[in-house]
């Protein structure tokens, strides 16, 4: 749900009111006094008896507030001052302008809708000698408008104003008369004001309050009621007035010390220099297995460049340590591809009762060729076969092997599909061959070795059946 903008408060001290000629500041100590309305706004307010006076204000805005003292004359019929308010060249209503008792803030005239955007107000005195007064302007800023040194009113149902226990709507405001009953302010600028109006219904005797900020020690200040003799409300009662704060987020808490038979603390609206208070860095995000880094603010800052050129260095160290281990792993794999697997050699060694060929015999030295790995035999078959004896010669060993063989399956992987860099030159294998009884000879495929071997045939040897 969306919130009206704070209104803006222009005094008429304020340079950007512009003056024409015949204005000046006005003696605001024959002002005080006047009526039930209250003092003057700020202790300061522009008169002029001049006829033809004219000021102007730009603004951008939706609407629009003059307040002054009104203090006029009609003795004969014919009312003196009178005035005419423009909103870019139109005229804007004036309110009540022929009220015959002096007031101070009285409204003067007023445009409670206009056009989003910048508007120029301009105000024509006419007058026969008798003084006009202007004291300040309310106005509703647009969103552009800049807010650092506005004097901005809090209303008593701003969402920034919240009251304990204890307290009563009273016409527009909050009263209170329980002990102990407070209320809170929460606004970032240096200086606030807090008005009210003190009711002729409730009792008149002056009592006690009290105000802290941002938690510090309670100050004591008088809640002054009704003077003797008064038998009217009075409105527009400045009740607290704070000054010389720093430039920051402030919480005001200002707490009742009477009771229901003194006269009450009203709160209406408060008006607040305001300070625009530069963003805080938002706090470190909570630890994440997707964060990168975590920021750290302390009261001793690092510079920023050492800060960002540490994490990068050290990022790049991480990447280059993983990216060193994930090469070394994936090279040992390339290399274990490469070396052949003793549990998957097809090795039929020697028996130390037969006999036994050196195996540099008959043995030629095959060209420079890669190897891929040996594989497996298929499952024996059955039948008298031809023993075949192939091992590369550095595995040959005297160990008895014995095994038949029927047909087995060509390698499943060509040469070609081997690709990696050469291998040193291989001495081709040697097949130590023997025929017994049925003279079958193995099919050469089944030495399944890329390597052509060489076959070395031995003495037939017979069974002893």
């Amino acid at each position: 749900m969306s919130t009206a903008p704070r209104r803006i408060l222009i005094d008429d001290a304020d340079s950007a009111i512009q003056y024409g000629a015949g204005w000046d500041a006005a003696d605001t100590s024959k002002l005080d006094g006047l009526g039930n309305y209250g003092p003057v706004h700020a202790g300061t307010s522009h008169a002029t008896t001049t006829d033809g006076s004219t000021l102007s204000f730009e603004f951008s805005g939706t609407s629009i507030i003059v307040f002054g003292t009104i203090d006029i004359a009609n003795t004969t019929g014919v009312v003196t001052p009178t005035w005419t308010c423009l909103i870019d060249g139109v005229a804007i209503p004036e309110q009540n302008p022929t009220f015959k008792y002096p007031e101070n803030n009285w409204n003067l005239c007023a445009q409670s809708q206009l056009s989003t955007g910048t508007h120029i107000l301009t105000i024509n005195v006419q007058t026969t000698g008798r003084t006009f007064y202007i004291d300040y302007l309310l106005y509703t800023p647009t969103a552009d408008v800049d807010l650092d040194g506005a004097v901005l009113e809090y209303k008593n149902t701003d969402a920034s104003v919240s009251f304990q226990s204890g307290w009563q709507t009273w016409g527009g405001q909050n009263v209170t008369q329980s002990n102990g009953a407070s209320v809170a302010l929460n606004f970032h600028g240096t200086a606030v004001t807090l008005i009210g109006y003190i009711p002729i219904e409730l009792p008149k005797s002056s009592t006690g309050a009290s105000y802290a900020i941002d938690g510090g020690p309670s100050t004591s200040f008088t809640l002054a009621g009704l003077a003797q003799g008064v038998t009217t409300t009075v409105y527009t009662v400045p009740i607290l007035q704070i000054t010389g704060l720093s430039p920051a987020v402030h919480k005001l808490v200002v707490t009742y010390n009477g009771d229901s038979s003194h006269t009450p603390l009203p709160v209406g609206v408060f008006y607040v220099t305001n300070t625009v208070v530069a963003t805080a860095d938002p706090p470190p995000p909570p630890p994440s297995s997707t964060s990168t880094f975590t920021s750290f603010h302390t009261s001793t800052r690092a510079p920023i460049s050492a800060i960002v050129g540490a994490i990068i260095g050290g990022l790049v160290l991480i990447a280059l340590l993983g990216g060193g281990i994930f090469w070394c792993r994936k090279r040992r794999r390339r290399v274990s591809a490469l070396r052949p697997d003793p549990s998957a050699l097809n090795l039929f060694l020697v028996s130390e009762e037969e006999p036994h060929t050196d195996s540099t015999q008959g043995t030629s030295v095959s060209g420079v060729r890669p190897l891929s790995r040996y594989s497996r035999p298929s499952t024996p078959q059955g039948g008298d076969a031809t023993h075949s004896f192939h091992a590369p010669p550095s595995l040959m060993s005297t160990r008895r092997t014995a095994s038949s063989y029927g047909s087995l399956s060509p390698p499943s992987r060509s040469f070609r599909d081997v690709e990696h860099a050469p291998l040193a030159p291989q001495r081709r294998p040697v097949v130590f061959q023997q025929t017994i009884d049925s003279g079958v000879r193995i099919p050469a495929h089944a030495t399944q070795s890329l390597v052509e071997p060489e076959i070395v045939e031995l003495p037939p040897g017979y069974s002893r059946d």
